[in-house]
């Protein structure tokens, strides 16, 4: 884990990856009792989020393969993944279908995140007013315990910046901001908010440094 590490620091991700699947598979086979299976796994799908970002076709390459190779309870991830280097390509075709092969899955957590990303997607085909009202008919169905609701509402604020509905914007900055400090409140009481520590979370964060690495770069 040190060497993943220390891959993560000097920013060589392909390598950061290739050292974690090691791990990961090592941890598997029982051959590396002293690394909790969790630890690893996260160690991977960090590995690939930061791949993704930096070297978008090559992640999707490798994400295409990992379909056919990883288990039912994995497959979420490498779907995130192939999401995550399609949003940064802009390949709205993809993501579109990426959105219509998740969105009706049965677990409520999966299906809230996919309309989350759904309406990315519009706000990065400019369609503001169909993104706010995507993620408005979900309104209330996450609660304020999940990260994904500080996506949306940060996601909202957007949609209202762009639709220059300037009245609404303090209303919803207000909600931000009280959102965020009873995560806050939750984090100096000894509780770890999900925002810092669930994969889904740390996905709908990557997903909005995505949106603002291409608005300061527009």
């Amino acid at each position: 884990m040190s060497k993943v590490r220390q891959c993560f620091a000097n920013r060589d991700y392909l390598p950061a990856l290739e050292k974690a699947l090691e791990v990961f598979e090592q941890v598997i086979g029982e051959k590396s009792l002293n690394i909790p299976r969790t630890k690893a796994e996260t160690a991977m799908v960090l590995a690939q989020l930061y791949l993704c970002l930096h070297e978008p076709f090559l992640a999707e390459c490798y994400a295409r393969f990992a379909l056919n190779c990883v288990s039912n309870g994995q497959k979420e991830a490498v779907y995130e993944l192939l999401f995550f280097c399609n949003f940064k390509t802009l390949n709205t075709e993809a993501l579109m279908e990426l959105v219509a092969l998740n969105r009706h899955v049965n677990d409520p957590a999966q299906a809230c995140k996919w309309t989350l990303f759904e309406a990315a997607c519009l706000h990065q085909q400019g369609k503001y007013r169909e993104s706010l009202h995507t993620l408005q008919n979900e309104r209330g169905t996450w609660g304020d315990k999940s990260g994904i609701a500080v996506a949306h509402k940060m996601l909202e604020l957007m949609n209202l910046i762009d639709l220059h509905q300037y009245e609404w914007i303090e209303l919803r900055l207000d909600a931000l901001r009280k959102l965020l400090k009873r995560f806050w409140n939750r984090h100096t009481k000894g509780f770890t908010p999900a925002i810092t520590c669930s994969t889904n979370s740390y996905c709908a964060t990557v997903t909005f440094n995505c949106f603002l690495s291409k608005r300061h770069s527009t």
